[in-house]
């Protein structure tokens, strides 16, 4: 089992307000009691930072949260919500269920300007299989109900459930594509992809919103895989 994927008692929070430039907030650490997520700013954090939330102050001390099961203040919302939990349960299968688990394998999708990392030196969330497409619709109603279920779900590239382009084009002999076939539609899509902004521009939408999409759509992963998608143009 790869390091990052192993049960870990401390994980480290990053702030994805500029997706190119994700910025170390602090280190978060699984409270053995309560079953809760504390959070500690990192010295970068309190120079240079904000306090995530009211109860965040940005001081030098061991956030912890005021409930059992939660994690401290802003943290608390990063987590996933029951269906994302269902989900991670039956496809990432962690080695342990914790809170603190679940913020790591709720991955680099989530809503929000903040990410969980294994590393504290690097931005290196955990990252999910490539989303299904409307062509897939019988396959995704069937996954649907086996995790409604809660029966076991059989895993969707070769690799599993990395989301990495080379494991997105092993499922491609599923679709009638060779290899080749599958990475120049990964091309041709990322091409579309990568000119949102102007076209959100165009139709008039405010810089602020576009700024706001920019940090789910353009957030490190997601960028750096639509850029490897254009080298195969």
């Amino acid at each position: 089992m790869m390091a990052s994927l192993q049960a870990a008692d401390s994980r480290f929070l990053w702030y994805l307000g500029l997706p190119s430039a994700p910025l170390p907030v602090g280190e978060l650490r699984l409270l053995v009691q309560s079953r809760g997520v504390s959070l500690r700013y990192a010295d970068s954090w309190l120079k240079q930072g904000f306090p995530l939330s009211e109860d965040l102050p940005l001081i030098d001390i061991e956030h912890l949260p005021i409930e059992k099961e939660k994690a401290a203040g802003a943290v608390d919302d990063a987590r996933p919500d029951r269906w994302g939990e269902r989900v991670i349960r039956l496809l990432d299968k962690p080695p342990r269920l914790a809170l603190l688990d679940y913020l790591f394998f709720a991955g680099d999708d989530r809503f929000g300007a903040l990410g969980v990392s294994s590393s504290a030196t690097a931005y290196q969330p955990h990252h999910h299989g490539a989303l299904p497409t409307l062509a897939d619709v019988d396959r995704l109603h069937q996954l649907t109900q086996q995790i409604l279920k809660g029966e076991a779900v059989e895993e969707l590239g070769e690799d599993g459930a990395s989301s990495t382009l080379d494991n997105a084009a092993s499922g491609s002999k599923a679709y009638g594509l060779t290899t080749a076939q599958a990475k120049a539609e990964m091309a041709r899509v990322a091409r579309a992809v990568d000119a949102w902004q102007s076209h959100f521009a165009a139709a008039g939408i405010p810089a602020a919103v576009i700024e706001g999409y920019a940090a789910q759509i353009d957030r490190p992963f997601l960028l750096n895989q639509r850029r490897r998608a254009l080298q195969h143009g």
